[in-house]
């Protein structure tokens, strides 16, 4: 819809529309960023690697279009810098970039800085985590 007047599209972050061969570079967008079929990423630190955990019997797994940067980095800060990213490169040519921030759902993943300006705890932020911020 958008290349045929010559747009470039980029995708960064959630994406629950499909397994593996219906990510967005699959539906018609030229950049996936970490965009792929988890519930939820392995992990929101860097470098976004679950390990294998043999009681559960799970592989390890990682985002598979998402490398890591700089270990201990925040998920949320790196889509926002590979967003920024994209925009700057594509400056003076039409572009559509959508971002879907991973951690906004997951209340009790979030840094350690945002709890202190909350005054919750995590233990009782758990307790809602479906709720949204």
């Amino acid at each position: 819809m958008l290349k045929p007047h010559g747009y470039v599209t980029c995708h960064i972050g959630k994406w629950h529309l499909g397994d593996q061969g219906f990510y967005p570079e699959n539906q018609g967008f030229d950049i996936n960023i970490a965009g792929c079929d988890f519930g939820e990423p392995p992990t929101f630190f860097d470098p976004y690697i679950r390990p294998a955990n043999p009681d559960w019997k799970e592989p390890e797994f990682s985002f598979p279009n998402l490398k890591p940067r700089q270990p201990g980095e925040y998920l949320t800060d790196r889509e926002a810098d590979e967003a920024e990213k994209f925009i700057h490169e594509h400056a003076n040519s039409p572009f559509f970039c959508i971002t879907a921030l991973m951690p906004y759902i997951c209340h009790y993943r979030q840094r350690s800085t945002w709890w202190r300006s909350t005054g919750i705890n995590r233990q009782g932020c758990k307790k809602i985590q479906n709720t949204p911020l």
